[in-house]
């Protein structure tokens, strides 16, 4: 789990570096909207894309083997 935060933090520090480098304070920086932050810079968010990104593949698979059975069976 600590594996994002570093992610998120390593990001926070080149993104100060570019600030700083273009002549911006890292204070002028854009913050980001409350809602993303929540869904890539904390586990909690990545586990509910995982969960997300789960329930989409669930319903693509049914959808494959329900296709693929009714071919069968209408082959026969």
């Amino acid at each position: 789990m600590k594996t994002f935060g570093l992610i998120a933090v390593n990001f926070a520090r080149t993104q100060k570096r570019i600030l700083i480098a273009a002549g911006r304070r890292p204070s002028e920086a854009p913050h980001m909207h409350p809602v993303f932050e929540e869904l890539f810079a904390k586990p909690v968010g990545w586990m509910t894309l995982g969960g997300l990104g789960f329930i989409v593949f669930i319903g693509i698979y049914l959808w494959y083997f329900v296709r693929k059975r009714m071919k069968e069976e209408g082959d026969s």
